[in-house]
């Protein structure tokens, strides 16, 4: 999995006042990691929740020391949508760690040539393994899937050490036809028809 870099500092600022000169507030916490108040550069979050999501792994650096963490939660303003706060669990890679991991549908191309579409019942996966085993994604191919089939965790790819935290028979996606919308038939009868006379 790609792990990016970020590059973070301690905080000592209220958040209001890290946010106005360009930075987002975040906190760092773990097993070996006392809870820390820490800042990034915004862009730098930006970059990386715009390439990994809201949800992901994240290789710290702080205080000369490298973490791998994992983005547990990130607060927006609910009107201007921009980030507020970031909280990020570090772990070591052999420690095990409750993760959400998403899903990629492969093959969708060929599904909508013959006007069908994956209709995702559940977009994340809650996964239970060592951080450095849990991979960025569940790809799924479904370019040879006909309507009606489904996707249970079962079907999914296994991972050495990591195990679903959900029951093998849940649905994760299913394929549908795309439902056109007739125009409502004429009702029968008398049909009067005017025209001009010669």
């Amino acid at each position: 999995m790609s792990i990016e870099a970020l590059a973070a500092v301690e905080r000592n600022s209220k958040g209001y006042k890290v946010r106005r000169d360009g930075f987002i507030p975040a906190v760092i916490y773990g097993t070996k990691v006392p809870s820390t108040s820490i800042q990034f550069v915004e862009t730098d979050v930006s970059r990386y929740l715009r390439q990994a999501g809201r949800s992901g792994k994240v290789l710290l650096s702080f205080n000369g020391e490298e973490y791998t963490g994992i983005v547990k939660e990130v607060q927006t303003d609910p009107v201007k949508e921009n980030i507020l706060h970031i909280q990020i669990q570090v772990a070591d890679a052999a420690e095990i760690v409750n993760f959400e991991v998403p899903f990629t549908f492969t093959g969708r191309a060929a599904l909508e040539a013959e006007k069908l579409f994956v209709n995702v019942d559940m977009p994340m996966i809650k996964v239970k393994g060592p951080i450095s085993k849990i991979p960025e994604s569940y790809t799924v191919d479904v370019s040879e899937m006909k309507v009606g089939e489904v996707i249970l965790v079962k079907d999914l790819g296994k991972v050495p050490d990591v195990e679903f935290e959900v029951p093998e028979d849940y649905v994760v996606a299913s394929i549908q036809g795309a439902t056109a919308t007739e125009d409502a038939e004429e009702p029968a009868g008398d049909v009067e028809v005017i025209g001009t006379e010669e």
